[in-house]
C-alpha cells in the first residue's frame, strides 16, 4: 500500500471531521461513495480509517460509520461480477417482467411472489456474505460478527457515526448522553 495514497485518504478523513455537521461533510462522504465505485482501493481507506480511530482522531462510532461505507461500496461493486448475484439478479428480474413490471420497477416485500421473495434473500444472504468477509480481511471481525449476529445494534452503531458526522445541528438525536460523548471525542485535538 503506498503511503501517498493513505496520506490522501486521512486528509479527507481530517476534512470530514473538521466540517462535521455541515454541507461540506455529506458530499465528501458522497464523494467517498463515488470514488470507491470507481475504482479507488478500498483497502487504502479501510487502513486510513483504523490509523485514525486507533490515533483516536476519530470517534469509534465515525469509524464504524466510514468502514461500513468503505465497505458497501467495495461489495457493490461485486454485483456485476459475483456469478450468484448476477443469477439472483436475472432470476428477480425475469419475475418482475413476468409479473408485468417495468424494467425499473421492483416488488415490494408484502407483495411479492414467493419465488421472487427466494431469490431476493438468497441475493440478500451473499451480499451480506461478501461484505462480512471484506470486513474479516480487514480485521474488522467484530463488526463483521455484529452485522451476522445483531443487525439491529449495527444500524444503531452505524446511526451513531452518522449522527456524529453528517447530522446537521438541528437533527442530531440530543437525548442520548453515549451521542454527545461521541461527539465530543470526534471533536477533540
Amino acid at each position: 500500500m503506498r503511503s501517498d495514497e493513505t496520506l490522501i485518504a486521512l486528509d479527507a478523513i481530517f476534512a470530514m471531521v473538521e466540517l462535521a455537521g455541515t454541507r461540506h461533510a455529506r458530499e465528501l462522504v458522497a464523494s467517498l461513495g463515488g470514488d470507491l465505485r470507481d475504482g479507488v482501493d478500498p483497502v487504502v481507506w479501510v487502513h486510513a480509517i483504523q490509523l485514525a480511530r486507533d490515533a483516536m482522531i476519530i470517534s469509534p462510532d465515525v469509524a464504524f460509520l466510514l468502514l461500513d461505507i468503505v465497505v458497501e461500496n467495495a461489495t457493490t461493486v461485486q454485483i456485476e461480477v459475483d456469478e450468484l448475484l448476477v443469477a439472483m439478479s436475472l432470476t428477480t428480474r425475469a419475475i418482475e417482467a413476468h409479473e408485468g413490471l417495468e424494467p425499473d420497477d421492483s416488488f415490494f416485500t408484502y407483495d411479492a411472489p414467493s419465488e421472487w421473495l427466494v431469490a431476493n434473500r438468497v441475493w440478500d444472504d451473499r451480499f451480506a456474505v461478501l461484505q462480512m468477509g471484506f470486513l474479516i480481511r480487514m480485521g474488522e471481525a467484530g463488526m463483521a460478527a455484529m452485522e451476522a449476529s445483531d443487525p439491529d445494534q449495527y444500524a444503531w452503531r452505524r446511526e451513531r457515526g452518522r449522527q456524529t458526522l453528517l447530522a446537521f445541528p438541528e437533527e442530531r438525536d440530543r437525548s442520548s448522553p453515549e451521542l454527545f460523548r461521541s461527539i465530543v471525542w470526534s471533536a477533540m485535538p
